[in-house]
């Protein structure tokens, strides 16, 4: 997966790419922008500015980024402030260069980037069917498990005990979701005229592969003009037959799902990282990092370790003072929190109903 940056530096503002640049040694990156930047390392021909002077030091004690600009003027004035930085990894069969032809005073910027394709998402997992559930054989086979059990007593280990029963007596009762078959297009207004229609341009086109005369390529052209007006009918007459059939009884998801259809568009694919735990393991980190109280100035630091001990001790004052909500929770409330519709993201555990 690349990742793209785009940045643009005002040229009264400060340039600070301290930690911008150093992404480029950690993860598969193109950084590209309007730095504003001056510096001969940057094969710029005005003298060396302090944003310049920042984003070389940064660069070369950085070892994971590399520079593409090949030198050529990306600025009608001959400037060259538009600057293409990509990870080391890709510098060796990358291209970079500009075009003539402009829509503003800046080039138009061309990156050839070998980078290698993702394999295609998996398809995801089945889930059960809660349609088709038999709940008396769920019931009876989650007494049967719980029978003589001994949970433990790790709160974190009880909850794995508790999951993995629900996920034995679930695969007892309930049966799982088949994948969805592949549909083709145009299977929303398929019928048996479509089907002539194919038949008879794929004779057309088999006959002028065979022979490629004038003849046969004008009737080629008139059988697909033929076939796409056609077809066209056909789709609108479909359509407005599904709009007639439309009433107060009409589901929202059969709607969504003919519109779906009708536009060509697919459900949506999963996310296609390589590793989405651990790429949101990575961004939780660095948010954690930034918001840190490590990252407050001095005096706030100062301060709030002074504040500390006494918010402290209020705090283990509140929790020794007595309180109505202090008594243990009971079996008819839990009943009463109890979640009754369905979970359209049931989470890791699978478990689609939980306590609100």
């Amino acid at each position: 997966m690349l990742t793209v940056y785009n940045i643009y530096n005002n040229s009264s503002g400060h340039l600070d790419v301290s930690e911008l640049l150093p992404l480029a040694a950690t993860e598969t990156a193109l950084i590209g922008g309007d730095f504003n930047c001056h510096h001969r390392d940057l094969h710029s021909s005005a003298p060396n500015n302090r944003d310049g002077r920042h984003l070389v030091g940064v660069l070369e004690s950085t070892s994971g980024g590399s520079l593409l600009n090949t030198g050529e003027p990306t600025h009608i004035c001959g400037g060259r402030l538009d600057l293409t930085f990509v990870s080391s990894t890709l510098r060796c069969n990358s291209k970079w260069n500009t075009h003539p032809t402009i829509t503003s005073d800046h080039f138009a910027i061309f990156c050839q980037l070998d980078v290698t394709p993702l394999p295609p998402p998996p398809p995801n997992p089945p889930r059960w069917n809660m349609r088709k559930a038999n709940w008396a054989a769920f019931r009876q086979s989650l007494e049967k498990q719980l029978e003589g059990t001994t949970p433990p007593e790790d709160l974190d280990q009880h909850e794995e005990f508790l999951t993995n029963t629900f996920h034995a007596a679930a695969d007892e009762a309930i049966p799982r979701s088949k994948p969805p078959k592949k549909q083709r297009k145009d299977h929303w207004f398929y019928d048996q005229r479509v089907r002539v229609l194919n038949n008879r341009l794929n004779a057309a086109r088999r006959l002028y592969r065979r022979h490629p005369t004038d003849t046969n390529r004008a009737l080629l052209r008139e059988v697909v003009h033929h076939t796409r007006q056609e077809k066209k009918s056909i789709q609108e007459q479909k359509w407005i037959e599904w709009c007639q059939s439309i009433d107060s009884h009409t589901s929202l998801s059969s709607m969504w799902s003919k519109l779906r259809a009708v536009s060509g568009k697919k459900f949506p694919a999963p996310p296609s990282h390589r590793n989405p735990q651990l790429e949101a393991e990575h961004l939780a980190s660095s948010f954690a990092m930034r918001s840190s109280s490590t990252q407050l100035p001095d005096p706030t630091i100062h301060a709030l370790n002074r504040l500390q001990q006494g918010r402290e001790r209020a705090i283990e004052l509140a929790c020794l003072a007595k309180a109505g909500t202090d008594p243990p929770i009971t079996s008819h409330e839990l009943i009463k929190a109890e979640k009754r519709s369905r979970d359209t993201a049931p989470g890791r555990d699978q478990l689609c109903t939980h306590c609100s």
